[in-house]
């Protein structure tokens, strides 16, 4: 099958690159010329204007037009399996588009997404983590484990209950670089949670987990916070702990210090 895609963002990139990875052929065009120029390297047909995409498209046209960015999907069931009773339901949302409802109402229903994607991102960051952490010499030896994190990452994609698609992402970023020392950690937010957590307080809704993901994302972007040392600073004065040197320090012994509190 042909199809155009106008509008070559992260999303509409990747959906091409899916495309093409399921034999269909398709033609792209993107006010940005490099972004043309990286999918026509990638076997995708370019065009250089509105009229040239037209042209090269065969009747009867098929176009997918891309507005917002975000992760790649693909239109249509695929291989999912039907949500068992969905046949009853009818409705196009098994094709991958659905009306949500008056205007706005779309955008919303994006919003809240790209706001539980926030907390998903911060549950696997936090995992891994822990297992990075495993074997750190802060611990006692019989219970350090050198864990092997892109096993891990892979094993839990084959039918684990956390499998996703942002668990393929990051088996993808653990194989390539185990260590991820290409990436400093500095994590940008493009909005959507902080819109969402500010729905949530106008609904009164709690939303614990976003909320927190949002804020680790903000606290990604700095050194220490003068919030931090003041904390530091407290627990020296009521408990007379003192600044660990490195993060690999061994933490002191439950009850040691006059205050023994953290």
């Amino acid at each position: 099958m042909q199809m155009g895609m106008i509008g070559l963002g992260r999303m509409g990139a990747n959906m091409v690159r899916r495309l093409m990875q399921g034999n269909h052929t398709c033609v792209v065009f993107d006010l940005n010329a490099d972004n043309v120029k990286q999918l026509r390297g990638e076997g995708a047909t370019a065009a250089t204007s509105l009229d040239d995409f037209a042209s090269k498209l065969d009747k009867p046209r098929v176009a997918w037009v891309m507005v917002p960015a975000g992760g790649p999907t693909e239109p249509g069931r695929g291989d999912i399996p039907r949500t068992p009773g969905r046949e009853q339901k009818g409705g196009t949302a098994e094709e991958g588009y659905v009306h949500c409802g008056p205007v706005g109402a779309g955008h919303f229903v994006k919003m809240v997404h790209n706001g539980i994607e926030y907390g998903l991102m911060q549950a696997y960051a936090e995992g891994f983590d822990i297992f990075r952490n495993a074997n750190s010499e802060s611990l006692p030896a019989d219970i350090r484990y050198d864990l092997d994190m892109t096993d891990i990452a892979e094993v839990w994609r084959r039918g684990s209950v956390i499998s996703s698609w942002l668990l393929d992402l990051t088996a993808m970023a653990l194989l390539e670089n185990p260590d991820l020392s290409n990436y400093s950690g500095f994590v940008q937010d493009s909005g959507e949670g902080r819109w969402t957590i500010m729905t949530a307080i106008e609904e009164a809704v709690p939303a614990d987990v976003l909320s927190a993901a949002l804020y680790t994302r903000f606290r990604s972007r700095q050194e220490h916070t003068f919030a931090e040392k003041i904390l530091s600073a407290m627990r020296h004065k009521f408990g007379g702990h003192v600044e660990s040197p490195s993060p690999s320090q061994p933490s002191p012994k439950m009850g040691e210090g006059r205050g023994g509190g953290q």
